[in-house]
């Protein structure tokens, strides 16, 4: 059984793409971080009740520290694909 996902007109092998996301660990990293501080966030909103006025200069920085992870990773992916097919 093949399965396909096509990101970008590029199609990817299930195995291939099991493979390549071995080889960038910084997708699964930046994942991880942003769903620990969207939690964490959530948490400190609506169970201690605070936040609100000073929101981008306490989170800001951590979710743009993982987006730029995911973002690297989602990178490395295509550059591999792209220099494979050459």
């Amino acid at each position: 059984m093949i399965l396909y996902l096509e990101i970008d007109n590029f199609n990817y092998d299930a195995d291939e793409f099991v493979q390549m996301n071995k080889k960038s660990s910084f997708i699964r990293m930046g994942l991880i971080g942003l769903s620990i501080s969207f939690v964490l966030n959530l948490f400190n909103y609506y169970v201690l009740g605070v936040g609100g006025e000073n929101w981008w200069s306490v989170w800001f920085p951590t979710y743009s520290v993982w987006f730029v992870f995911l973002i690297i990773g989602i990178g490395l992916i295509i550059k591999n694909k792209s220099n494979s097919g050459k």
